[in-house]
């Protein structure tokens, strides 16, 4: 009977511990697929802000071009113009691709297949 009793303890001791491994599991999915929801949330900002920078960044290089072009500006004045619209591209290209490799991310964290559908 001790024996028997023994057994009984050892098959309760691993059921309660899968259980509770199975519980950890789906908690870290959880808070998995929680924090690359929240990553989604801040690259769709990200990538807006970027949108708005690019806007400014494209204006600010036509007022300076026909400002170059009427010389009441010089070439210097140009280039730092068009450094500043190349580097909001760049940053564009940068919160886009963060987004999408968040969309990646919490795709897989659902389980799902990741797929490239368009999200901005």
């Amino acid at each position: 009977w001790g024996i028997r009793n023994a057994q009984d303890n050892s098959l309760a001791e691993k059921v309660v511990a899968q259980k509770y491994l199975e519980r950890n599991q789906k908690e870290q999915t959880l808070n998995q697929v929680f924090q690359n929801y929240s990553t989604i949330q801040n690259s769709i900002h990200s990538v807006s802000l970027a949108k708005e920078t690019l806007q400014a960044a494209e204006d600010a290089y036509k007022l300076v071009s026909y400002r170059f072009l009427n010389g009441q500006i010089a070439a210097l004045d140009l280039v730092t113009s068009q450094q500043s619209l190349t580097t909001a591209k760049a940053t564009l290209a940068q919160a886009r691709f963060n987004l999408d490799l968040a969309w990646f991310s919490f795709q897989a964290s659902l389980g799902i297949n990741p797929s490239s559908a368009k999200i901005d």
